[in-house]
């Protein structure tokens, strides 16, 4: 519901994560490894071995491309090496002529032919590509480095912010385990995962099925809670949590009644409150679309004690209630940004509004009460 406006320290962060991609080596290596992937990609699909597919659900049939097709789907994984540095830091404003070049070559239905390669599994062009670039792996030990930080400080999820945005994974920690021995074949062994971390689940703002050339760019990549992205899904709206120009960085605010409003200030009445998402011009159709992909309000109606504990805070420690605290407890040296921060259980400055959930509800919240007040 927020947006972050790019600045300069944030596109160099950005430079920095597609440095860091372009150079991360497997040992012994003098490519990188995502380069090599996709090098060896291209190799495969030039080979006559290589069966194309077609098909919807369980009616597929293999297909011997016309002359020239072959060659598209290896100028679209050529395209990506050539631009690879560049497609990981692109800016969202340039992703539109990229994605018209990328569409000359392959349209999105291409995208979906089966490709078979000798002894591997079939898969659909675009998961060839993204497992080739290997998002899985940048999205636990890489990305989320770049995301936590001075300049970004992504916690929750950046569509419904009412939960946090953080999962549980397996880490690259492995045993080496003997399986078996064999005359002939000598020891075989598996690797078993030795212990569990956390990374950050990731929903493509350009889904990765249409656009796998920017499965890995840095401003593509949005933190967010489960369930949100399975709501999503492959579908695209018209919302990115990065903001250039002047793109509107407050486009959504959450509301209550005025009654409602009305009736606490007069009667300290604040039970059964219900906060409302609204577009902050009206008519703009974006809560609209919130709502019927994230279930916004009816997420929000489950959380009316929220509120209600939050007025009860705003009423209680007014501005008398905050000098007491400075006062009787002095070793505690707390500021007046902590004393917001403790007061309404979250940050109350608009740019840490992703540090903990809820917390553009609250801020929203309390300045629609202190503009009546």
């Amino acid at each position: 519901m927020r947006r972050i406006k790019i600045t300069d320290e944030i596109v160099q962060l950005s430079n920095k994560y597609a440095l860091e991609l372009k150079y991360d080596k497997e040992a012994g290596h003098s490519e990188c490894r995502y380069l090599e992937n996709l090098k060896r990609l291209r190799d495969n699909i030039e080979k006559p071995s290589t069966v194309f597919r077609k098909g919807n659900g369980e009616k597929i049939q293999r297909f011997k491309p016309e002359k020239g097709v072959r060659d598209k789907y290896i100028a679209y994984v050529k395209t990506i090496i050539d631009r690879y540095e560049k497609l990981n830091n692109l800016h969202p404003k340039d992703w539109d002529k990229y994605i018209g070049d990328f569409e000359k070559i392959l349209s999105v239905n291409e995208l979906k032919v089966i490709i078979k390669f000798r002894k591997k599994k079939p898969m659909r062009f675009y998961d060839h590509i993204i497992k080739a670039m290997d998002f899985d792996r940048i999205r636990e030990e890489i990305f989320k480095k770049y995301i936590k930080n001075k300049y970004l400080d992504f916690r929750t999820c950046v569509y419904c912010n009412a939960q946090f945005a953080v999962t549980s994974v397996l880490e690259p920690a492995y045993i080496k385990v003997e399986l078996k021995r064999t005359r002939h074949h000598g020891a075989r062994y598996k690797y078993i995962p030795t212990q569990y971390g956390a990374t950050y689940d990731l929903d493509h703002n350009k889904p990765k099925s249409k656009y796998p050339f920017l499965c890995t760019n840095f401003f593509n990549l949005l933190p967010v809670c489960p369930n949100c992205n399975r709501r999503k899904n492959a579908d695209e709206i018209d919302f990115n949590v990065y903001s250039w120009d002047n793109i509107e960085e407050r486009p959504l605010h959450f509301e209550l009644d005025s009654k409602d409003i009305i009736a606490f200030l007069m009667k300290d009445k604040c039970d059964k409150m219900f906060p409302k998402l609204k577009d902050k011009i009206d008519g703009a159709g974006l809560a609209k679309i919130f709502n019927q992909k994230f279930h916004i309000d009816a997420i929000y109606k489950e959380l009316s004690d929220e509120v209600e504990e939050l007025l009860w805070r705003i009423k209680i420690y007014n501005n008398s209630g905050r000098d007491i605290l400075k006062v009787q407890y002095p070793n505690l040296h707390i500021n007046n940004f902590d004393i917001d921060r403790f007061i309404h259980g979250t940050y109350m400055n608009h740019k840490d509004a992703f540090k903990r959930p809820l917390t553009i509800m609250k801020q929203d919240i309390y300045e629609q009460i202190r503009k009546i007040q």
